[in-house]
């Protein structure tokens, strides 16, 4: 009897070891293009040094968040070394690197989205009231802009602030509107307006100047939707193998990358030639603000578990095995 209740409890605890080493696994923030190198040069994917998603949400038109993936590498390797576990320290990368050798140095950007596209194509339907042509688009630029990301707005209110926030997205939104509206000749509403601001130094009230001071902005269509004739189009999502665009940053290190905010915005505006609507609250905007690194696992700690859980499984089955013929 004593035999049998020890038994008993060994394969308790076993199975305790195992389901909780299975638990960690499925929580673990894991690098998944590290199974996949891809090399520094390849613009096709990206094996991230540092990597953050956020989701963002943008209803209707998507009835799930959608899902932002920001992240870089670094060049040469040799200053990839020392992460600290802290997910916001300034100091998570020790690349102490001097200021003469920064022109070698290079910072390899990517950015992608990931939603549930049948799950978009089968909600949809044409507006018949007030019929028209749309394009969703997405803009994501990075530097001269640091703070702690957080909040309201996708992480963007602990930036800059709600006046902020609330006064960037009425200044897109009607000037979105203001370009429907107008004769000018152009082929993306988001990068037109990305222009725009660019050239004329844009000021918000409560924004901070430096976001306006922009470089190489992307900005990438990714829904069509045409009332008219009841048809949409939504790209396939991107992921670490096909990254949405990828470009590079000259004289960065990886710790001054990493204080670095990427905002993201999201449009949904009319299309080129398109009626305009009614008015600016017809067109959606939605901010998001993300900052990488995320601290991920190394790949030969998740290793490890995987080794450790399967350790455990043999050893229950073994123990259920042994304790079945007992009874026999």
């Amino acid at each position: 009897m004593f035999s049998s209740a020890l038994t008993a409890f060994i394969r308790r605890a076993l199975w305790f070891t195992f389901t909780s080493i299975l638990v960690l696994i499925s929580v673990l923030p894991v690098n998944q293009a590290s199974t996949f190198p891809c090399d520094f040069w390849d613009e096709t994917c990206l094996d991230g040094l540092a990597q953050v998603s956020t989701r963002i949400k943008f209803e209707p038109l998507f009835p799930k968040p959608i899902e932002l993936f920001y992240g870089y590498d670094a060049y040469p390797p040799s200053i990839r070394k020392n992460p600290k576990h802290s997910h916001n320290s300034e100091q998570y990368y020790e690349d102490t690197v001097d200021e003469n050798d920064k022109k070698d140095l290079l910072i390899k950007l990517s950015y992608w989205l990931g939603y549930d596209r049948d799950r978009v194509l089968a909600s949809w339907t044409p507006n018949v009231t007030n019929p028209g042509n749309w394009t969703t688009e997405v803009a994501l630029r990075v530097g001269n802009l640091t703070a702690y990301t957080g909040g309201g707005n996708h992480g963007c209110d602990n930036v800059w602030g709600l006046t902020c926030s609330v006064g960037l997205k009425n200044y897109l939104r009607q000037s979105l509107y203001d370009l429907s509206n107008s004769k000018r000749s152009y082929e993306s509403p988001l990068e037109a307006v990305m222009d725009q601001m660019k050239w004329t130094s844009a000021m918000v009230p409560g924004c901070p100047s430096s976001f306006f001071e922009m470089g190489y902005t992307p900005v990438r269509a990714f829904v069509q939707e045409n009332d008219y004739n009841g048809s949409i189009v939504v790209e396939q999502p991107g992921d670490y193998l096909d990254p949405w665009k990828t470009w590079y940053l000259h004289n960065t290190t990886a710790r001054e990358q990493a204080v670095q905010v990427a905002v993201v915005i999201i449009s949904r505006s009319p299309s080129p030639g398109s009626a305009p609507p009614s008015s600016k609250d017809d067109i959606h905007v939605e901010l998001a603000c993300v900052r990488a690194p995320k601290h991920r696992t190394p790949m030969s700690v998740l290793t490890a578990l995987v080794d450790a859980a399967e350790k455990a499984r043999s050893i229950l089955e073994a123990s259920v095995e042994q304790s079945n013929e007992s009874v026999e």
